[in-house]
């Protein structure tokens, strides 16, 4: 059957990215959706995702963003005028 759906922008951009990397139509990816949501299924929880450390190219971390303290000091202005 067909029908039109609107759907928000940010929606429809995440569906086709959904798609393309599961290399399925968009029309699959929102059936599957449609399916989920009507079975009662509750939607899957997103991998756990680690930013990787910025690392400049001599190899010396510039800061661990995971560190509160490194980045209170980070914060402070002595530390600005320290990296500039």
């Amino acid at each position: 059957m067909r029908t039109t759906v609107k759907l928000p922008d940010d929606l429809m951009i995440a569906a086709k990215a959904k798609a393309r990397k599961q290399g399925a139509t968009l029309a699959k990816v929102i059936e599957d959706g449609v399916r989920a949501f009507v079975a009662g299924q509750t939607p899957a929880k997103a991998e756990k995702w680690t930013m990787p450390p910025m690392v400049p190219a001599k190899g010396k971390m510039l800061i661990d963003i995971y560190d509160k303290d490194a980045m209170d000091q980070l914060d402070a202005d002595e530390h600005l005028e320290k990296i500039r």
